[in-house]
């Protein structure tokens, strides 16, 4: 998994999430700083 500002549309209101093993980049998931912020929490806590 990659997370990153999506190089050529810079948005600093969205994080940019895709797997970074699949040939020719595949699909993005898009979501609010806020959204992967409580993912991490979530992830982090062992959920």
């Amino acid at each position: 998994m990659e997370v990153a500002l999506h190089p050529t549309v810079p948005t600093p209101t969205t994080v940019h999430i895709r797997d970074s093993k699949q040939a020719g980049g595949g699909p993005v998931l898009t979501v609010a700083p806020a959204t992967w912020t409580d993912f991490v929490r979530y992830a982090v806590a062992g959920h």
